[in-house]
This record gives C-alpha cells, sequence and structure tokens, in this order.
C-alpha cells in the first residue's frame, strides 16, 4: 500500500509540474502578444512596488470592498499560498510516517497556524462556492457581465483548493493519532477529533495503525 501510494503521488505530481510548466508557457506567449513599453516602466522603484503589493495582498483592500466575498477570499488566498509546507511534509510521510519538517515541523505557533488556516481556508472556499451557485449567470433574473461565458475552469480551481484544504485537514489529523493525540492539544486544536483513535477510528485495523510506530 505504501509502495502503491508512493507511485501514484510522485506520478501525479509528474503530470501536475509538466501542466503548469505549459501554462506558464503559455501566459508567456500571451504576454509577448502585447505591445513594448519603454524600458524601465515595470522595473522602476521596485521597494514603493513591493511595498504596495504585499499591502494589496495582505489588505486585500479591493477585494474587501465586496463584504464577505472578499473576507472569504483573503483566507483562500493566504492559506493556498502560505501551506505548501504541509503537502512538502506529506511527501516525506510517504516515506516515513511520522516524519515532519525540520525546525518548524514540531514548532507549535507554526502547527496552530497551520490548523487555524487550514480550516478557515476550507470555509473560505465553501462560502464562495455557495455565493457562486447562488449567482449564476444562468439564474432567471440574473444580469452579469459573465453571461454566457464557460466556468469550468473556475469550479476546477475551486473544487481543487477545496479538496487540497480537506486533505490537510484530515492530514493533520492523522499525524494526531501518529502521536498518540487523544483529545485537545494546542497544536492540534481543530484537527483532534481525527486524532483520538475512539472518534477515528472504528476498525482493528484503523486502532493498529494509528498507535504505529509502537
Amino acid at each position: 500500500m505504501q509502495l502503491a501510494a508512493i507511485i501514484v503521488s510522485l506520478v501525479l505530481t509528474v503530470v501536475g509540474v509538466a501542466l503548469l510548466a505549459r501554462a506558464i508557457g503559455q501566459f508567456v506567449r500571451y504576454f509577448k502578444l502585447g505591445q513594448p513599453v519603454p524600458a524601465g516602466t515595470r522595473t522602476d522603484n521596485p521597494y514603493q512596488r513591493s511595498v504596495t503589493l504585499v499591502r494589496e495582498f495582505l489588505g486585500h483592500t479591493r477585494m474587501n470592498r465586496w463584504g464577505i466575498v472578499g473576507f472569504a477570499h483573503w483566507f483562500v488566498a493566504v492559506g493556498f499560498l502560505t501551506l505548501p509546507p504541509t503537502l512538502a511534509q506529506a511527501f516525506g510521510q510517504l516515506f516515513q510516517a511520522d516524519w515532519v519538517l525540520p525546525v518548524i515541523g514540531g514548532f507549535l505557533p507554526f502547527e496552530m497556524y497551520t490548523e487555524f488556516i487550514g480550516v478557515m481556508t476550507v470555509l473560505g472556499i465553501a462560502v464562495l462556492i455557495v455565493i457562486r451557485l447562488l449567482s449564476l449567470p444562468s439564474r432567471p433574473g440574473r444580469k452579469s457581465r459573465f453571461a454566457g461565458s464557460k466556468a469550468g475552469q473556475a469550479y476546477f480551481v475551486e473544487y481543487v483548493i477545496l479538496t487540497i484544504g480537506l486533505a490537510i485537514y484530515v492530514l493533520r489529523g492523522l499525524e494526531g493519532a501518529l502521536h498518540h493525540v487523544d483529545g485537545y492539544e494546542a497544536a492540534y486544536f481543530a484537527s483532534y477529533p481525527w486524532s483520538s483513535p475512539s472518534r477515528a477510528c472504528r476498525s482493528a485495523r484503523c486502532r493498529t495503525w494509528s498507535t504505529w510506530p509502537p
């Protein structure tokens, strides 16, 4: 089973990286279709540009004008960009079940951040999905600039983010089971119900797995 998980994960990773590289190439080709700009126009004043980038991203100043949409999107954006270390840790756990990232893997503030942002990312994308479904341009009486457009890619992105968020949440619970978390702990304050063998595991096989290694 472990070998199968390793093979499937690595194959999917290779496919994903290939698709990402292709998408980046497409973006570059599209960018080159534009007219050239004067030299330095896009690279002048790097400090101010960096400050603006950080302010606009962390403050979500434009998105927050949309109320709950901006609030939910903030958690999705922050989670999407800051939770990849959990995926890196998951890769290591393919080969060693109780492996954690060096230095930060067992760092309590990092674990609490992962728990909080992981849950809020799931809730945030769930809110955005519901809002999208309630605001479809195809609904009677709806007027939208997206009417007639294809929303397949948007749905794909939303459900991928939802799946990743849920996977991280479940993974945290399983990590807790391996570390014998049988109740509330600060490092697993959101996922500990999955960690408790009495709640998350009902079968003899699961109980045996959750106490490994001895």
